[in-house]
This record gives C-alpha cells, sequence and structure tokens, in this order.
C-alpha cells in the first residue's frame, strides 16, 4: 500500500489470474478488492481462450472488480482464423473492455519492445490515454 501512495501507477502481477491462492484464505481477487486495484488480464490467442476469459472476467465482475483491459499476448504475425474469430467475439460480447494486442516475439528479441507491435481494438484504457497505440482493425471473415 505505501508504494502505491508514492505512485501514480503501481501494477501488482497476479500470476495465474484471480482465482489463484495467495494464502489458505485469500486469493488474487480478494487482494486486488483490498488494494481497490484495477484488472489488466492477460490471455492467449488460440484455443480455449474464449472459455478462459469468460470464466476470468464473470469471477472478476462478481467480485466488483473493475477490468481495465485485456492483453492478448503472443499473436503470430498472420493470426490464424480461429484466432481472429476469437478476438471479434471478445470485442463484440465486452464492448466495454479495451482489447490490446502484443505480438509474439522469439526470446532473444525480448530486449527489442517494438518488436511486440501493440494495436488495440476499442478506445484505449484511461491510464493508456495519449498512447501512441496503432490502432488494430480485424480482417473481414471469409477473406
Amino acid at each position: 500500500m505505501e508504494i502505491a501512495r508514492d505512485h501514480d501507477l503501481t501494477i501488482v502481477e497476479g500470476s495465474g489470474g484471480p482465482m489463484v491462492p495467495v494464502h489458505e484464505h485469500t486469493n488474487f481477487a480478494d487482494l486486488a478488492g483490498a488494494l481497490g486495484a484495477n484488472l489488466a488480464l492477460v490471455i492467449r490467442p488460440g484455443l480455449g481462450t474464449l472459455n478462459h476469459t469468460a470464466l476470468t472476467l464473470e469471477a472478476a465482475f462478481s467480485r466488483n472488480l473493475f477490468v481495465e483491459m485485456l492483453v492478448c499476448n503472443g499473436l503470430t504475425a498472420k493470426p490464424r482464423p480461429v484466432v481472429i474469430e476469437n478476438l471479434r467475439f471478445l470485442r463484440s460480447r465486452y464492448p466495454q473492455i479495451p482489447l490490446i494486442t502484443l505480438r509474439r516475439v522469439a526470446r532473444a528479441s525480448l530486449h527489442r519492445l517494438s518488436l511486440l507491435r501493440p494495436q488495440i481494438l476499442g478506445d484505449p484504457p484511461p491510464l493508456m490515454q495519449g498512447s501512441t497505440l496503432e490502432r488494430m482493425e480485424l480482417p473481414q471473415p471469409g477473406l
């Protein structure tokens, strides 16, 4: 709490998601609630992401936690149709939550953050207002 008071932005990583225990009777969702923290949920692009994301959002919403953004990590340069459809579904189902995508980058290239090519679907979250995120448009179905 002291760290958060002294900084404009404090990031607390909840490794594995909000329902992961941090203590016998406490999980990361409890910790986020106690801190009054907003969530940035990191999701994967492929198979299983719709269920995983919907369950995680349901858990967050049921605890009155605010989800600031979804971050889809590991997008390939040419995403497969299933990935594009997953992103399209998430945008239509949760239009109020900005969706940011990050490219897959080889471990040896992680020092070059520009390779991540962050893009956004929707309006940027308040904490990223004025950022230089590139707007992403999803290809039309069948193209």
